[in-house]
């Protein structure tokens, strides 16, 4: 059974604030409820904690990069179905066959126009 969007959970994780802060505008003006953090390791914390229904990664976060993020989340029970999505820049390569291998649902290109 799909929740309402007003009860849906997404944390999202970007070392920019002003990235952060943007996007957070723009999925709480949708209805969502956002945690938003500023590296890895404080996403993978907030998704042991709130048990989301979408994580939104940027993968060149700080003290841990989004990929690696994505794959410790997934480890987690009852994350199979999880919706996990990678930010990346456009000038990054290489990175979506290893988002895809940590096992991210999709990949946007930056800058995301909310």
């Amino acid at each position: 059974m799909n929740k309402p969007v007003h009860q849906q959970k997404i944390i999202f994780a970007d070392s920019d604030p002003v990235a952060r802060d943007e996007a957070e505008l723009a999925l709480v003006k949708c209805g969502f409820r956002v945690t938003t953090v500023e590296n890895g390791a404080m996403a993978c914390a907030m998704a042991v904690r709130l048990v989301p229904d979408l994580v939104i990664l940027d993968a060149g976060l700080q003290v841990q990069d989004g990929c690696s993020a994505c794959e410790e989340i997934r480890r987690l029970p009852g994350t199979d179905e999880l919706p996990i999505v990678l930010t990346i820049d456009s000038d990054v390569t290489g990175i979506v066959d290893s988002a895809l291998y940590a096992g991210a649902t999709d990949i946007v290109v930056k800058p995301v126009n909310w």
